[in-house]
């Protein structure tokens, strides 16, 4: 267990040492765990889901302009992406900056776990046939940015829900 936190390691010839008291991200750890399991995708869908809209709040309150910029340039690269898996990395860099915003450690270490668990599971797919158009997915991204800088929860949580919905039925 202390191995799957990060917090020892063992090394050949020289045994186990103490890497970290405290684990960087205590999560990381579980993603082959959660990868075994059949039919965890819905139900991690659903912690997302919950996760993302439900610090909206968090998000407009502590997101700082960097952030804010770096959700526009996300946007940029976005729209000019022509591969799949471009497109699937700005999304996944897109959320997790978007968890970030909140600046809240807990929710910065489970954000990557979550969102890049979808990435690899949309990675390894070969078709595009689960995923939504790129160009709604850009307009949504985009109004998120502007609720974000406009510092409007109300409309940050309708999008976000709006959004995971649109995901939860194309899974």
């Amino acid at each position: 267990h202390c191995r799957t936190l990060g917090i020892i390691e063992s090394k050949p010839k020289l045994g186990m040492t103490v890497r970290n008291l405290v684990p960087d991200n205590p999560y990381v750890g579980y993603f082959p765990f959660l990868a075994a399991q059949t039919d965890i995708l819905p139900k991690l869908a659903e912690i997302r889901m919950s996760l993302e809209v439900g610090a909206a709040e968090f998000m407009v309150r502590h997101a700082s302009k960097e952030q804010i910029e770096h959700l526009h340039s996300i946007c940029d690269r976005f729209e000019k992406a022509v591969s799949r898996e471009e497109r699937i990395h700005l999304e996944t860099d897109f959320h997790i900056t978007l968890l970030s915003a909140t600046h809240n450690p807990l929710m910065t270490g489970l954000a990557p776990l979550i969102i890049r668990f979808f990435t690899e599971q949309q990675l390894e797919r070969k078709t595009d046939s689960h995923a939504r158009p790129h160009r709604i997915v850009l307009e949504e991204h985009r109004a998120m940015v502007c609720a974000l800088e406009k510092k409007d929860s109300a409309a940050l949580r309708e999008l976000l829900y709006r959004h995971n919905i649109g995901n939860l039925k194309k899974q």
